[in-house]
């Protein structure tokens, strides 16, 4: 049977206004929100006029007497020290559509719908048509702003439903954002159990979906007001009053809609999900109200985009192995070059943590110099690869040096370069010199059964000098072990050996070449004695 999950966001708005405003962090004050649409008059706060209505008002609002619909002037009459802000509808599409990219680490498809496209246009046509209440209008069009999650045969893999739902639950809310979630068998009934529960988590149970529906109001019904209108002028309150109706007259006066709403009365939920499809490259913007000038100001805003980007890289089980920072600067003030800064970072290791994901950042963005005001920033991560899951063993404690590696070196990297951080390996060369190669962190070296006929009992060299050294009279040398004429087809040497020599002056063992260095050189030929490392 297909399980739903629906995740309803009431103050989407309020908490994109208070992350856009550090003003409002604090969700003490009255705050009233005005949607800026496509097309609209209003785009920003200075386009608000006394006679704008309310979309939306907080909790402090409300208990001061302001509620949506009202005017700006009606508003700030009951509340002197009412917030007006504005909050363009492509952003609340970004939030749902980051929280529906995100949840796809809990099930195979998710889906999203705002009040701010189709839903909410019957509800504002019905409330010119008819006269009804712009208050009952609204609460017609609830829930507004949803994510549903189809998890069905996903809950024992976090040992059931419940356990399923209050996980899913406590993501959400670790992502900022208020929200009650319902678990049924279908969208619309999930939608409406969150909505109107008292509970952060309800679950229908199979097949239960009728009677879950039961206590909830007939504005939970999809029908017009008209309708509605009629069903609470009879002195029908309830869902669980409808139910009780003969089926046969009911469908008469239900309108276009009869056969949807006698389906859901019944607990029929077959309403398809439109798949949330993520972008190929996943990215996350954000425009400043102020241009930001000093380095701190921009690391604040690498903390947020970051927090953002990692949560659409969990939901899909992938890491970023580049990130691109993208600065907009301000075009008035650029003296020279584009007004678009770009700052990239490769990591040697798939990152996926907001707080790996920051470290990189900061440390890259120390050497930045800000060159003019930052208007805005949009953080991407254009190379991805799979990162799995690594399963914990129950008695053996999970080595730190495992978690704080990765990050380490992914930010000496952003600080240095990627040729300069690596590891040591061995390859297949019979030169001492060019035997030990820096191969980037997480890259392994080529495996050989020739690596074995390279290893032998005699010492080798532990410090590498930078350049040759050619001793001025040949001290004794004592052979531990010859390398004849090592890969004398690179180099022009006709006999090239390596050997240990003891160094009064120093008082240590060097490694030495020992090299016949003419064209004609034979085995009489005197040789050439330069000192290229030492061995400890």
């Amino acid at each position: 049977m297909r399980r739903i999950l629906a995740v309803v966001l009431p103050r989407v708005r309020l908490e994109l206004a208070r992350d856009h405003d550090a003003s409002l962090a604090s969700g003490d004050g009255a705050i009233a929100i005005v949607v800026a649409r496509a097309g609209g008059a209003v785009k920003d706060e200075r386009s608000l006029l006394g006679n704008t209505r309310l979309d939306e008002v907080s909790p402090e609002a409300y208990a001061l007497g302001v509620r949506p619909g009202h005017t700006i002037a009606a508003a700030r009459a009951r509340a002197a020290t009412l917030s007006v802000r504005v909050v363009h509808e492509g952003s609340v599409t970004a939030a749902l559509a980051r929280l529906a990219e995100a949840l796809l680490s809990f099930g195979a498809t998710t889906s999203m719908s705002s009040q701010d496209g189709t839903s909410r246009a019957p509800a504002r046509a019905w409330s010119k048509q008819d006269g009804t209440s712009r208050a009952l209008a609204r609460a017609w069009s609830k829930p507004d702003d949803c994510v549903w999650v189809d998890t069905s045969g996903c809950a024992h893999l976090y040992g059931g439903e419940e356990a399923l739902a209050r996980t899913l639950f406590a993501r959400v809310r670790a992502l900022g954002h208020a929200c009650r979630v319902g678990v049924a068998d279908g969208p619309r009934i999930a939608a409406q159990l969150a909505w109107y529960a008292r509970e952060d988590v309800t679950l229908a149970p199979p097949g239960q979906g009728a009677r879950a529906l039961g206590p909830l109001p007939v504005s939970a019904l999809p029908v017009d007001g008209e309708t509605l209108r009629w069903l609470t002028s009879t002195g029908l309150r309830r869902i669980a009053d409808v139910q009780a109706l003969p089926r046969k007259g009911l469908g008469v006066r239900l309108g276009p809609n009869a056969a949807e709403v006698l389906a859901l009365l019944d607990g029929d939920d077959r309403a398809p999900l439109t798949p949330y499809v993520p972008p190929e490259v996943p990215e996350e913007k954000v425009d400043l109200e102020y241009g930001i000038t000093s380095t701190d100001a921009l690391v604040f805003v690498a903390k947020r985009l970051s927090t953002m980007l990692a949560a659409r890289l969990e939901g899909r089980g992938v890491g970023a192995t580049r990130l691109e920072l993208v600065l907009k600067l301000d075009r008035a003030l650029v003296k020279d070059g584009p007004p678009v800064r770009t700052v990239a970072v490769s990591l040697p290791v798939p990152l996926v943590r907001e707080d790996e994901l920051l470290a990189v950042l900061r440390a890259k963005l120390e050497s930045f110099t800000v060159t003019a005001p930052v208007l805005g920033a949009a953080l991407r991560a254009p190379e991805l690869a799979p990162r799995g899951a690594q399963a914990l063993d129950l008695f053996v404690p999970e080595a730190r040096a495992d978690r704080a590696l990765p990050r380490l070196v992914a930010e000496l990297v952003a600080e240095l370069g990627n040729g300069a951080v690596g590891r040591l390996a061995l390859t297949n060369r019979w030169s001492p010199l060019d035997r030990a190669v820096l191969l980037p962190y997480g890259v392994r070296a080529e495996k050989s059964p020739r690596l074995a006929s390279l290893e032998g009992a005699a010492v080798e060299p532990t410090r590498i000098l930078p350049q040759r050294k050619l001793l001025a009279s040949s001290p004794r040398v004592t052979i531990t072990r010859r390398l004849e004429a090592v890969e004398w087809w690179k180099k022009g040497f006709a006999r090239t050996d390596y050997g240990h020599a003891w160094l009064e002056a120093a008082g240590a063992t060097a490694w030495v070449e020992i090299a016949r260095t003419g064209p004609d050189a034979t085995a009489t030929d005197p040789p050439s004695v330069a000192l290229r490392g030492w061995v400890d």
